[in-house]
């Protein structure tokens, strides 16, 4: 489905951020120690741009801070933290054709 996703963006010329999965991030002063961070990824298909952004939370000032001067089409999933971008005036929201496709239908995808 991944693939059907950025096909679909690329078609379309959108700019899509998606959130992936948490990731494991070793401690610079305690050896073999970890915590746990987060890849914020923003693609841009007409640019030939993807952008991953290392935050240490899935908090709102990681999508803020790389989106708060966005202008155009925002396809996202339906987490919470894009909703305010989405309604800005300047900003088209798009929803996620995976996420759509498992809420419809109660599947995984």
């Amino acid at each position: 489905m991944g693939d059907y996703h950025a096909r679909c963006c690329e078609r379309l010329g959108l700019k899509c951020p998606c959130l992936l999965d948490p990731i494991k991030v070793l401690e610079s002063d305690k050896k073999g120690a970890c915590h746990q961070g987060y890849y914020w990824v923003y693609h841009s298909p007409l640019d030939g741009v993807v952008l991953f952004d290392y935050q240490p939370t899935r908090g709102s000032l990681g999508a803020k801070t790389m989106l708060e001067s966005f202008k155009g089409y925002l396809q996202t999933d339906g987490y919470a933290v894009y909703e305010k971008h989405g309604k800005r005036k300047d900003v088209t929201h798009l929803a996620c054709w995976a996420h759509a496709r498992r809420d419809r239908d109660g599947g995984p995808f």
